[in-house]
């Protein structure tokens, strides 16, 4: 008998599975093989002429150097050596060729072909949904959202779920940094896991943020601008961040552009790690490649699509701040859907695209609108203070909204 390798053991499951589609539910193809792709490659052809699978003795006249096994098994386990025999050839050559570049000085384009470098993975089959039973077994547990800070917000959308991507998007200083920020700290304050990919301000311009609206959560009085420029007491800073420390279960990491790009390669690596993933703003990514995504409106697409797929791979949130085109500045209320700025495909990635603008285009209160949410009520308006300094965004009535603007300012 042959020697039973994975690529064999694979083969036999096929044959007798009795169905000359059965591997397609692992994702097999030709190029998997090494070995035996000729017998692979028959088999799909016998299957396609015939509609079936051959017998023993068929396969056996055609390749009599060749026993299969006739022993009944899953071929998921050989399907998933035989692609990670695939893959380790794959990693090996493109690492080989890469290196030939580097050495060769072009270290760019060895980079390029180290990024485009594909993978395979067998995936379980599809099931039938209807009739899945498998969500009761923990129905009474209830769905990871995590709250939002506006209770409209939160009431019309249940939080954010994970698998979501949620845009947030605004004329240049509307506030999208600052609400961007105000929701990864109700999520800090909820126990979770955050990271700001922040490519406007610095680390520290972002921790005083933060800080101001944690500050304004717990109770405590602060002053942003005086805590900005250090006359702020340190003695007092320094027992707000205690108190920080102590009463906010969650953490917010923040990436600047000091450590590196942001690229969606580098989203993806880190996706998993956090319950929220924050892209401050997605004009000035970088795709994988070469460019800026505010450069063409086709790499935005796919960035905005990378991004939703980060959020359905990882099983995690993304919540990303994007800018509204000029048509969108000519109007008192939240800008539209078709006012994002460079692609639709933001729109539709989008579970939850929300709106904002400084109300009645002054400061101190923010007017918002949901947008568009895919599966609930859209055209939903809501308005909230807008006091950097103080870090209080708390949600009010439009009558506070309009006494807010109109006293803006008066001591």
């Amino acid at each position: 008998m042959s020697r039973q390798t994975p690529e064999l053991l694979l083969l036999a499951a096929i044959v007798n599975s009795l169905d000359p589609n059965h591997h397609k539910q692992w994702g097999i193809i030709p190029e998997h093989f090494t070995g035996y792709r000729d017998e692979f490659e028959w088999l799909e052809a016998f299957g396609k002429a015939y509609e079936r699978t051959p017998t023993h003795e068929e396969f056996k006249t055609k390749w009599p150097d060749i026993t299969l096994s006739t022993e009944q098994m899953d071929g998921k386990w050989p399907a998933e050596e035989v692609i990670d025999g695939y893959n380790s050839r794959t990693v090996l050559r493109t690492f080989t060729r890469a290196g030939a570049l580097i050495k060769q000085g072009e270290v760019r384009d060895a980079l390029e072909m180290i990024r485009s470098m594909e993978t395979h993975a067998v995936v379980d089959p599809p099931t039938n949904a209807l009739v899945d039973y498998s969500f009761l077994d923990d129905y009474d547990t209830p769905e990871d959202r995590i709250a939002l800070p506006w209770k409209t917000l939160q009431a019309k959308t249940d939080g954010m779920g994970v698998g979501e991507l949620w845009y947030v998007a605004a004329r240049p200083s509307q506030g999208k940094s600052a609400h961007t920020a105000v929701m990864a700290a109700k999520a800090a304050m909820e126990g979770r896991r955050v990271i700001i990919y922040s490519m406007e301000m610095t680390k520290r311009a972002v921790q005083v943020r933060l800080q101001a609206i944690m500050a304004h959560m717990l109770g405590i009085k602060v002053s942003a601008r005086d805590m900005r420029s250090r006359r702020w007491d340190p003695l007092e800073y320094k027992r707000l961040m205690q108190e920080i420390e102590s009463a906010v279960p969650g953490e917010i990491h923040v990436h600047t552009p000091k450590e590196g790009p942001c690229r969606p390669s580098v989203v993806r690596a880190r996706a998993a790690d956090y319950d929220l993933n924050v892209v401050d703003y997605i004009g000035l990514m970088k795709p994988d490649g070469n460019g800026r995504a505010v450069d063409d409106w086709r790499v935005m697409a796919a960035i905005s699509n990378e991004l939703k797929e980060i959020a359905l791979g990882a099983n995690t949130r993304m919540l990303v701040a994007s800018q509204i085109n000029r048509e969108g500045d000519n109007s008192l209320a939240p800008p539209k859907l078709k006012n994002l700025s460079q692609s639709d495909a933001l729109g539709q990635d989008g579970d939850v695209v929300l709106t904002l603008m400084k109300y009645r285009r002054q400061a101190g209160a923010t007017h918002f609108s949901i947008e568009k949410q895919r599966d609930g009520e859209a055209d939903v308006q809501f308005w909230s203070r807008f006091d950097v300094d103080t870090g209080n965004y708390d949600e009010i009535t439009r009558d506070e909204a309009d006494e807010l603007t109109d006293n803006w300012g008066d001591d």
